[in-house]
Order: structure tokens, then C-alpha cells, then sequence
């Protein structure tokens, strides 16, 4: 009797490990498709900027520049929560320097946008870092 009541103990333990990493991968994949969703609106209110002539088209490049950064490491970012089987080390591992890659990218978005002496053009795009922000906050919370 204390043998069954040992087994079902593990058992229901592995079921929730199980549920808690899905529910974890689940997180993260959300996290991913928000940050490029933040990447497509931050593109959207770049035109909007610049079209108001907000900024010129040289802070519309670097702009850009950021935004595609931003994306690519996303995109690497997704990639890798799609392939991860167990979260362990390794892969908590690579999920942080990934974070990272984001971070910086977002860092040099916002000194991107800092500069910009447009208000308006520095409250709009200031969203997309308040976007991004919440997102790797997310992250960041499900992998350390």
C-alpha cells in the first residue's frame, strides 16, 4: 500500500513537471511572437514618424537598423524556444544570451529614439521599448 501511494506520489510530480515546462514553453513562445509584434508596430509608427517628417532619414535608418536587430534576434530566440525538449541548463543557458542579444538591441533602439528631438516622434516610439521591455521581463522571469 506504501508502495502505491510512493509511485503515484512520483507520478503525479512528473505530470506536473511535465505541465509546468509546457505551461514554460508556452510563456516563452508568447513572449517571442510579442516581441515581433512589437517589431511590426515599431516599423509601422518608424513610417508614420517619418512621414509626419518627425525624423529625419537618417534617425529613420538607424531606427530601422535597431528594429531589423531587434527582429533577428527574435527570430534566433524563437527558433530555439520551437526546438527546446527539457528545459535544462542548456537550454536556460542559451535563452539567457539570447535575452541578452535582444536587450542590447533594444538598448541601441532606445538610444536611437533618445536622440530624436522630436516629442511626439520620442513618445511613439518610446512605446515600442515599453513593449519590448515587457516582454523581456517575461523572459526573463521563466528562465532564471
Amino acid at each position: 500500500m506504501k508502495r502505491q501511494f510512493k509511485l503515484c506520489i512520483i507520478a503525479f510530480l512528473c505530470i506536473f513537471l511535465v505541465a509546468c515546462e509546457e505551461d514554460q514553453k508556452k510563456k516563452l513562445a508568447k513572449a517571442a511572437d510579442d516581441i515581433a509584434i512589437a517589431v511590426d508596430a515599431g516599423i509601422k509608427i518608424k513610417r508614420e514618424c517619418a512621414k509626419q517628417g518627425w525624423i529625419d532619414q537618417k534617425q529613420e535608418f538607424f531606427v530601422t537598423k535597431a528594429l531589423y536587430d531587434i527582429n533577428s534576434a527574435g527570430e534566433m530566440f524563437s527558433a530555439h524556444v520551437k526546438k527546446i525538449n527539457q528545459m535544462d541548463t542548456g537550454s536556460k543557458t542559451e535563452l539567457i544570451q539570447l535575452m541578452r542579444d535582444i536587450n542590447a538591441s533594444v538598448a541601441k533602439l532606445n538610444d536611437e529614439i533618445l536622440s530624436i528631438k522630436n516629442p511626439e516622434a520620442q513618445a511613439k516610439l518610446k512605446t515600442i521599448t515599453f513593449m519590448l521591455g515587457t516582454s523581456m521581463t517575461i523572459v526573463q522571469s521563466l528562465v532564471e
